[in-house]
């Protein structure tokens, strides 16, 4: 796609490309996780997003949800020893 192509789609499909496109932060958590992503562990959980980025466990999952809900990450719901459920999520197949 050329730029002329991104110009044509930004006037024709503004409100779809609002609904995606990432914010300065959404980037860097996004690359954060493509990053810490390994062969052996593709999945991160919000905890650990929130320990290895220095936030609270309640923004880091606000984040990662935001970043699922406009569909660069996939997630599953996974039972920690507690008893609890936790989702962990990697970057979506399509985009790796």
């Amino acid at each position: 796609m050329n730029t002329n192509d991104l110009r044509r789609a930004m006037v024709n499909y503004q409100s779809g490309i609002r609904s995606i496109i990432l914010s300065k932060s959404q980037v860097k958590l996004y690359k954060h996780i493509r990053d810490s992503m390994t062969r052996s562990n593709m999945w991160v959980t919000s905890s650990e997003v929130a320990k290895s980025r220095g936030l609270s466990a309640q923004n880091a999952w606000c984040q990662l949800n935001t970043l699922y809900k406009k569909g660069y990450l996939a997630r599953e719901s996974r039972k920690q020893d507690s008893g609890a459920h936790e989702w962990a999520y990697t970057i979506e197949s399509y985009l790796r």
